[in-house]
């Protein structure tokens, strides 16, 4: 029981058959594939806020 319950993002169960099969595939936060494969809408909209004041930094420091 403990494969379906206060599971982390990345682990679940499969049913092959008659096999339930236990899987953990997660993904260390801050690499390519995790931006690629994430689904969290809140994480993205703060990867996306975040890049826009990385760029807004950028433009003002190639003024001066």
């Amino acid at each position: 029981m403990r494969s379906v319950t206060n599971t982390s993002s990345g682990m679940g169960l499969m049913k092959c058959g008659n096999m339930v099969i236990p899987f953990d595939n997660t993904i260390e936060k801050g690499t390519d594939l995790y931006n690629l494969y994430n689904t969290n809408i809140h994480g993205k909209v703060q990867m996306q806020k975040m890049a826009e004041k990385q760029l807004i930094m950028w433009q003002m420091r190639d003024k001066f």
